[in-house]
């Protein structure tokens, strides 16, 4: 092996090893960050979304750094090669390809766990503010709630006054924005894990079998199935049809795709 593509490696190693490094100071920085952000407005899903949307721009630095820079292995390998010498480019490849799903699955996981952790705070709010009596506008008899998710016409069972109840920002953001999704994604996060492995496993096969395409159709299902049963757990709108209606949903979404 000669000495520029030896040199080649060494430093094509050098560079992932300190993106690595990077990706791991950016996920000890971010873990605190997010718990600071989740601490100090747990009611305002601006905060949160905007704190997600900074870590994950971060984190697809890292992996566009790596796929410029493969591309200028490659071109450096063309020099080498026409001079007749060799160099292992497709190892070399691989390990930025392994690094940048590495980055992309933590980036992920982080994303969901620190999402999840938001939304359960906002549920506990929720909830007390949900255990709260609400009182009669007319006569300032207990009201008793079938409702308490959303906007109702609550008649009151003592003076029979018709009450318009309105539900919270914290009520609000918590049933009709993302909160209930992040509860389901971390519930369902090993199974993401395991479709997610399973995924670039299936799609880095030049000739998938039947077999790997079933595996990876199952792992999908079994994704979609927790996440929408943790979903349903929390919300009072959706009971089991739902939940498989989605579900077989989700499964079309996947044939479609890979049954071309």
């Amino acid at each position: 092996m000669s000495t520029k593509a030896q040199e080649t490696i060494t430093r094509w190693n050098s560079f992932l090893s300190k993106v690595q490094e990077r990706l791991f100071a950016i996920l000890a920085e971010s873990d605190a960050g997010f718990d600071q952000v989740i601490a100090y407005n747990v009611t305002d899903p601006a905060s949160m979304a905007g704190a997600v949307t900074a870590f994950e721009t971060r984190l697809k630095g890292l992996v566009i750094k790596i796929a410029q820079a493969s591309g200028d292995l490659s071109r450096t390998y063309s020099e080498i090669a026409s001079a007749g010498e060799v160099m292992p480019l497709d190892e070399m490849l691989e390990k930025g390809e392994a690094l940048s799903h590495l980055i992309e699955v933590e980036m992920n996981e982080m994303s969901i766990v620190k999402r999840s952790k938001a939304a359960r705070l906002l549920y506990e709010i929720v909830q007390e503010e949900q255990s709260q009596t609400r009182l009669c506008k007319g006569c300032n008899g207990a009201l008793e709630m079938s409702i308490s998710h959303s906007a109702s016409s609550i008649t009151c069972p003592y003076c029979g006054g018709v009450n318009q109840v309105q539900t919270s920002a914290a009520v609000s953001n918590f049933y009709f924005g993302n909160a209930i999704g992040w509860i389901a994604e971390d519930a369902a996060l090993e199974e993401w894990r395991l479709m997610t492995d399973q995924e670039k496993k299936y799609k880095d096969l030049r000739t998938p079998t039947s077999e790997d395409k079933e595996l990876y159709r199952d792992l999908t299902a079994a994704y979609w199935k927790r996440y929408y049963s943790a979903f349903s757990k929390v919300h009072p709108d959706w009971d089991d049809e739902l939940v498989e209606k989605e579900v077989n949903a989700a499964m079309r979404r996947f044939r479609n795709e890979h049954d071309k």
